[in-house]
């Protein structure tokens, strides 16, 4: 298995209001697991408005990033960098997917 560090973006047109937006889940591909090292997690250039105690779960290969629900999401592009450990086989489909709830 293989370290290797994904970052995806995000653009948020209009500013969220807190409270709208509870957690956001970041699912990776068959096989694709988070590594549990949570210092490698990054949101740059501006940082997401994550709970201070519990802002991240890692379960596998679904990252849960849980907001703040009192503070607002401004708008503009986010950066969410992480580290994944990579199968030595790669699956066909390599789609992540990115959730809001």
């Amino acid at each position: 298995k293989v370290l290797a560090v994904v970052m995806i973006q995000m653009r948020v047109l209009h500013p969220i209001p807190g409270g709208t937006v509870t957690a956001m889940t970041i699912r990776a591909p068959e096989g694709v697991m988070f590594s549990e090292d949570l210092s490698t997690f990054r949101v740059i250039p501006m940082p997401l408005p994550l709970q201070s105690d519990m802002g991240i779960t890692i379960a596998g290969d679904v990252m849960i990033l849980n907001m703040d629900v009192r503070r607002d999401i401004f708008a503009g592009l986010y950066n969410v960098r992480f580290e994944v450990i990579n199968p030595t086989v790669y699956p066909h489909d390599n789609t992540w997917s990115v959730s809001a709830m």
